[in-house]
């Protein structure tokens, strides 16, 4: 009756997703430990981690794990994305719980968006309040990253230059990145191949209106490009002024917008403009994509999503997961001087 009650249970565990099998959770946790000693290594800054690093970077990441009931597994390796990218161990550790919070209230891995906050970090230098337009910047790029055919992890890869990209735009740097994100998803839209291309895209926009021979077209069509301070004008208006001025045709388009990379965003609106009949729907249409790919997840909305997701069988596995692997490798330890 016992062994059979035991596979009854053990049936169930793995059912819902809890490791049951000895050897595995004994070589997850030693994965687990070489990850927390690489990272620490990895940001230590002075050729090697002390015990106390270790602990701090255990400790932290430990904790994200359990307040986000992710996979500490998982969670380690969004530190060590985030720390290699940066160097700065201390910021993603701070960072973690923040990581694991929006993945799982977007559905998305905790390793690319630490990677793509990395990007941000990276691209944005040193700026006041940086934590908060990377946070604001990351809830944008989760989101687009469900509703539009350019992934996270890809669009992860090219955030630094959409950061670095922002100053050069009106407005503040975060509506910046989102509307050049935006513009990788139109870009899909208008005939990019591949995320990298799209991105490409986004990000050579500013480069592109600027040249001589675009110039010219651009006022030949009385689209104006830059604000009095020098700046790029909102890309989504300088798009939404050159459809209505050319009525959506591409050989007008093409005039304006020169590079074959960069204008394909515009192309990706222009299929918008002109599949809604153009002229005021038209215009309407394409306002209304744009604001659905700039539109960030509210941080209320982070914490109900996330709320409702803790308390799924999932999240309850792994965090169970966790505390038992946990439990074997402190066994396993006392076990150690034995040999």
């Amino acid at each position: 009756i016992a062994k059979t009650a035991a596979g009854v249970v053990t049936g169930f565990a793995g059912a819902i997703g809890v490791d049951t099998s000895f050897s595995s959770i004994a070589n997850r946790g030693a994965s687990f430990e070489t990850a927390i000693v690489n990272v620490a290594n990895s940001g230590s800054g002075k050729g090697g981690a002390t015990p106390a690093d270790i602990a701090k970077a255990r400790k932290g990441v430990e904790g994200a794990a359990d307040a986000t009931k992710t996979d500490q597994n998982a969670m380690a390796g969004a530190l060590g994305r985030y720390t290699s990218l940066t160097g700065d161990i201390d910021t993603g550790i701070a960072s973690l719980t923040m990581f694991g919070k929006l993945a799982r209230a977007t559905g998305t891995d905790v390793e690319d968006l630490a990677g793509a906050a990395a990007q941000i970090a990276n691209g944005l230098g040193d700026v006041p309040d940086k934590a908060r337009i990377v946070e604001e910047a990351l809830r944008v790029v989760a989101q687009q990253g469900k509703l539009g055919s350019v992934e996270i992890k890809d669009l992860a890869i090219h955030m630094g230059k959409f950061a670095s990209k922002a100053q050069f735009y009106e407005g503040s740097r975060q509506d910046a990145m989102a509307t050049l994100g935006a513009l990788a998803q139109l870009s899909m839209k208008g005939g990019a191949s591949t995320a990298a291309e799209a991105a490409s895209a986004a990000g050579n926009f500013n480069r592109d209106i600027a040249q001589k021979k675009a110039g010219k077209a651009f006022d030949k069509y009385g689209v104006k490009r830059y604000e009095k301070d020098g700046k790029v004008r909102d890309p989504a208006e300088i798009i939404i002024d050159a459809l209505k001025a050319t009525g959506g045709n591409g050989q007008k388009l093409q005039e304006m917008f020169t590079n074959q990379s960069s204008r394909k965003g515009v192309l990706g609106a222009a299929g918008i403009y002109n599949a809604a009949g153009g002229g005021k729907a038209g215009e309407d249409a394409v306002r209304a994509e744009l604001s659905k790919l700039r539109a960030s997840i509210s941080k209320t909305d982070v914490e109900t999503n996330f709320q409702n997701s803790a308390n799924t069988r999932d999240a309850k596995a792994a965090d169970l997961n966790n505390r038992v692997q946990r439990k074997v490798g402190e066994a396993i330890d006392g076990l150690m001087p034995a040999f």
